[in-house]
């Protein structure tokens, strides 16, 4: 590029600078001109983040956010969904696990799970797609209750009466990719600081 611009015109070179870079007017020899500034300089990438208050599991690619707030389990779906979430699909054992570990004792916390429209399918809430493995607790699901919730003294999911029943909820978000999680730093008995 060097080698074209000065086999060039200066006219011509000067049509190839961007005109939405910042000028300064200069007054030399009687005459004012316009000089570019400086040249806009090169993005740096950003480092892929997760919003406040989520907890990253990146073996199964989502972080969790939990709300002690007891609402009704449409609320809690609304909540989730305005924070560019989804109630969590509880679809493993693994993700209940991660989950329980989250849960106050002698309370329900919605998930993303339903059946409000056919009684005998549960789906996500995030693809309305069918969901083959759900870990229930023992006898569960039971009756006719639509909306799935964990409680703290269960081994899986129960289901509940989604419009009468307040509990807590937890959101769910992807991790995005990219995403490094931090390193976890320690203070040694002299002040150091050092990295796991």
């Amino acid at each position: 590029m060097a080698a074209l611009v000065a086999t060039l015109p200066l006219q011509l070179v000067c049509q190839l600078i961007p005109t939405n870079l910042p000028t300064k007017d200069v007054k030399a020899f009687g005459k004012t001109e316009k000089f570019v500034l400086n040249f806009p300089q090169p993005q740096t990438p950003t480092i892929p983040t997760i919003p406040d208050g989520y907890v990253p599991y990146p073996d199964i690619g989502v972080a969790y956010k939990t709300y002690y707030e007891p609402v009704l389990w449409k609320v809690a779906k609304n909540r989730c969904t305005a924070e560019g979430g989804n109630l969590a699909i509880i679809d493993s054992m693994k993700k209940f696990e991660y989950v329980s570990r989250q849960l106050k004792p002698e309370r329900v916390t919605h998930v993303g799970i339903h059946s409000l429209f056919d009684q005998d399918e549960w789906v996500s809430v995030k693809t309305g797609l069918p969901l083959t493995t759900i870990p229930w607790a023992p006898g569960e699901p039971n009756g006719d209750s639509r909306c799935a919730m964990v409680k703290y003294e269960k081994s899986g999911l129960c289901n509940i009466e989604c419009s009468q029943i307040v509990g807590d909820f937890i959101c769910e978000i992807p991790i995005p990719e990219g995403y490094k999680m931090p390193e976890e730093r320690f203070e040694d008995i002299f002040g150091r600081i050092t990295a796991n």
